[in-house]
């Protein structure tokens, strides 16, 4: 089972990852905001926005629709967090909520 990732711990992850290959700094650090902020959403119920609301029910068009600049060019990089990050009862934890 996956462990509550530090700030650190995330941006060290999306560092490793492709997706985050030629992001300006304030790219990355807006990146990293949002995986804390999906990693807040389930290690402590916080409440996040709407466009990591539609990344957490998998509604790909709105979460499109809802993307900024920063995540259109990231937009794979929240899928793969929650795979590998963030337990797999996150769909029925998050959803009921």
């Amino acid at each position: 089972m996956c462990s509550k990732m530090t700030r650190e711990e995330i941006a060290e992850w999306f560092k490793r990852e492709p997706e985050s290959e030629g992001l300006t700094p304030e790219e990355f650090k807006h990146v990293v905001d949002c995986l804390q902020a999906l990693s807040n959403r389930y290690w402590e119920n916080i409440p996040c926005g709407h466009f990591l609301t539609a990344i957490i029910n998998n509604d790909f068009g709105e979460a499109c629709g809802r993307a900024d600049n920063t995540n259109r060019k990231v937009l794979t990089i929240y899928d793969k967090f929650l795979f590998n990050c963030i337990p797999a009862d996150y769909k029925e934890k998050l959803r009921k909520e």
